[in-house]
């Protein structure tokens, strides 16, 4: 009988294999549309943009609860 920690962990792998930013990056290399080097630069970019937002989020207050949607 397969555990729970399994099922979850080939559910896991599945849908990696079936990544659509993992597939739109291999057809952008293997188009030669960009390099691997351009798409570590914009993949940097967007972990120093998340990394960021993180940072304000943490440091920004709590607002009131009538300010709250």
């Amino acid at each position: 009988m397969l555990s729970f920690a399994t099922c979850l962990a080939d559910e896991k792998e599945h849908y990696a294999a079936r990544d659509p930013i993992k597939a739109l990056k291999k057809y952008l290399i293997e188009s030669s549309l960009v390099s691997e080097q351009e798409l570590e630069v914009v993949d940097n970019k967007i972990d120093q943009v998340v990394e960021d937002a993180v940072e304000f989020a943490d440091q920004s207050h709590v607002p009131a609860q009538t300010q709250a949607v």
